[in-house]
């Protein structure tokens, strides 16, 4: 399957590339010498983004073929901007984002198909902007956000498979920003967000490995941004945020594994901000907010050890901000 990218500049130059499936942005390299006052430029990236199987007989076959064409299903995303003047740049990139595979029998074979495929489901970014006046930036990236596989026959070898996978979901982004005026920058970020594994059979060893996996489930993020006049800054991001494990035959030993990962499920932001004047700045970050363990055969020991998780789930953010005049700082994490 091929898509065709439309990408309009308004000096009338209009161009057409054709990409495979996998969206891949080495480079996106301008500088001032080929945008002048008054340019625009959009970027508009979507493959199929919604596959809706539930309720079928796909099975494993199904399932190996669905993984196998998800293997390229990522945004790799390298931009280098300089010397811009008077800019709208705005880029809006989709691969698949819900797929469900709801009752389908796909087993264990089938979830490691789907496992293997999600280790390549995420989003690399690096940002290297400076020498910037009003200027309007606007990146919306999604893969892979929501797979439902509710009742399917799934046990420790297809949760293992899941959770190796989900080792490797996770936003990794840099950002290097510096002389700016009059900006609007927006940033729209996630992966997978929703995993629905009720009524499967999982059991202790599965949510073992889904615990493994979620210690690495997090965001890392690195902002240095200097000498800034009027700025708006605006940033979402999330990773797996809503877990789905009713059913699934876990007992106390699997709530200590999911206990023990949540310790670690954590957001890590570093900003060091300085020579800022009447700045907006709006940070929305998530990892882990809802957990369903509905259904288990938990006791005493393996709530303790959720318990005891919480009291660490939590976030980590270093600021570092100086000379500053007339700000609004907000933070949802």
């Amino acid at each position: 399957m091929f898509i065709i990218v439309y990408y309009l500049l308004q000096n009338n130059t209009v161009s057409y590339f054709t990409f495979s499936t996998s969206f891949q942005l080495k480079t996106l390299f301008f500088t001032g010498s080929r945008v002048s006052h008054r340019d625009s430029s959009l970027l508009f990236i979507q493959t199929l983004t919604t596959l809706n199987l539930g309720e079928n007989q796909i099975g494993v076959e199904g399932a190996q073929a669905i993984g196998q064409a998800l293997q390229t299903n990522k945004v790799t995303q390298t931009m280098i901007l300089f010397n811009f003047y008077h800019i709208h740049l705005s880029l809006f990139i989709q691969t698949l984002t819900t797929l469900n595979l709801n009752g389908n029998e796909i087993g264990d074979q089938g979830a490691q198909a789907i496992g293997q495929a999600l280790q390549t489901n995420k989003v690399t970014q690096i940002m290297i902007l400076f020498n910037f006046c009003h200027i309007h930036l606007s990146l919306f990236i999604q893969t892979l956000t929501t797979l439902y596989l509710y009742n399917n026959q799934i046990g420790v070898e297809g949760a293992q498979a899941i959770g190796q996978a989900l080792q490797t979901n996770k936003v990794t982004q840099t950002m290097i920003l510096f002389y700016f005026y009059h900006i609007h920058l927006s940033l729209f970020i996630q992966t997978l967000t929703t995993l629905n594994l009720n009524w499967n059979q999982i059991g202790d060893e599965g949510a073992q490995a889904i615990g493994q996996a979620l210690q690495t489930n997090k965001v890392t993020q690195t902002m240095i941004l200097f000498n800034f006049y009027h700025i708006h800054l605006s940033l979402f991001i999330q990773t797996l945020t809503t877990l789905y494990l009713n059913g699934n035959e876990i007992g106390d030993q699997g709530a200590q594994a999911i206990g023990q990962a949540l310790q670690t499920n954590k957001v890590t932001q570093i900003m060091i901000l300085f020579n800022f004047c009447h700045i907006h700045l709006s940070l929305f970050i998530q990892t882990l907010t809802t957990l369903y363990l509905y259904n288990n055969q938990i006791g005493v020991e393996g709530a303790q050890a959720i318990g005891q998780a919480l009291q660490t789930n939590k976030v980590t953010q270093t600021m570092i901000l100086f000379y500053f005049y007339h700000i609004h700082l907000s933070l949802f994490i």
